[in-house]
């Protein structure tokens, strides 16, 4: 009798302690996850304040060409940002930075329509009004996932 009751005090025992030791370990994943996706979220720009930053930056040269503060430009490079700057008359994209192949430089109104709520040829797009037409900046795929509520 006395073998058992050492047995299941044992087993109790150690229950309790793989128990406790599950719950540090998700306690320690949960902290760890929380911090990385906190550290990330501060270190980066959000799509409107780099849209905003971009947008004010972008001005028109006396040669008609489109510039942007050099500080920016490492900006955008350095999170992988592409962007566009599309004539609001024309449709034809008047400013590029690092767009990828399959994005074209025309636009209908639809184009803009979609992509303005959705994604633009599988990225991430973020729309914003320029004082010369629409700028548009493009993330990495599966960077961010856009959802709309209704």
């Amino acid at each position: 009798m006395k073998k058992a009751t050492r047995l299941i005090r044992k087993f109790i025992f150690f229950f309790f302690v793989l128990f406790f030791l599950l719950i540090s370990i998700n306690i320690l994943m949960y902290v760890l996850l929380t911090y990385q996706t906190v550290h990330n979220y501060r270190t980066a720009d959000l799509p409107v304040d780099m849209l905003e930053k971009v947008s004010t930056s972008l001005k028109k040269s006396k040669e008609g060409e489109y510039q942007i503060e050099k500080e920016i430009h490492t900006k955008l490079i350095d999170e992988k940002v592409w962007g566009v700057l599309i004539d609001n008359g024309t449709g034809k994209v008047v400013w590029e930075h690092n767009v990828p192949e399959e994005i074209p430089n025309q636009f209908q109104l639809t184009d803009v329509s979609k992509f303005s709520r959705y994604y633009l040829e599988d990225y991430p797009v973020f729309t914003w009004e320029h004082r010369n037409g629409l700028l548009v900046l493009g993330y990495p795929k599966d960077s961010y996932a856009k959802i709309n509520l209704e």
